[in-house]
């Protein structure tokens, strides 16, 4: 719980949190809102091929929005308004094969926030004074995540039946956009370099001392 008055590495773990939460949502809630709106309804096969936009949004993101010189916390922004919207958009399909486009969206969203936030996290253990040890911060970062898929769902299935599908899905949206102002507190790149100068100076001086009391003795 030490980690949590980290008042950065909190909003990191809530934004990993509510960006998973759309990913979440869409798995159960989305095969059933295209049984009661297609007519004819979809195949078993393409209820199951309307997820493979996100999975390839997701392994593009994860693995490659990473290597783009932008600053991480500017990255999470950008994931989580792509995401956001496409999950306001989303339900504005009238065929499945319009739901390729906000599904990569919202898969490549969710990968982007996580290529910049979990280095993030390791970056903030660091300032912290982890020390290599990153068991418990990646340990809070799948706590988020087991959240998300968890309360996402059940939650997700009690607004569609209250609200209906589609502002289900505008609030999942919503809740990425009303987010998104929060990633400027997670420029900590030039509070933590200005941290690090006193370091370097405060060691330096302690080895001379020493260096000193050595040549004295």
């Amino acid at each position: 719980m030490g980690l949590l008055r980290d008042n950065k590495i909190l909003l990191v773990t809530i934004t990993i949190c509510v960006c998973t939460s759309t990913m979440a949502i869409l798995e159960p809630c989305v095969p059933i809102w295209l049984l009661g709106k297609m007519d004819p309804p979809p195949s078993k096969w393409q209820l199951g091929a309307i997820f493979i936009p996100d999975s390839i949004g997701y392994f593009i993101g994860s693995n490659f929005t990473g290597l783009l010189p932008v600053k991480p916390w500017r990255m999470a922004f950008c994931a989580l308004v792509m995401s956001g919207l496409s999950c306001c958009f989303l339900p504005l399909a009238e065929t499945i094969s319009q739901l390729s486009l906000p599904h990569f969206c919202i898969g490549l969203g969710v990968g982007m926030a996580d290529a910049a936030l979990v280095p993030m996290l390791a970056a903030l253990a660091d300032r912290r004074g982890a020390g290599g040890d990153y068991g418990p911060i990646y340990a809070l970062q799948q706590a988020s995540v087991a959240v998300a898929y968890s309360l996402g769902p059940l939650l997700a299935g009690q607004a569609v039946h209250l609200i209906g599908f589609l502002w289900a899905m505008r609030i999942a949206g919503f809740s990425d956009l009303v987010i998104c102002p929060f990633m400027v507190e997670l420029n900590y790149d030039e509070d933590h370099e200005g941290k690090k100068a006193p370091l370097k100076s405060t060691a330096a001086t302690f080895y001379s001392s020493t260096w000193r009391n050595q040549g004295e003795s």
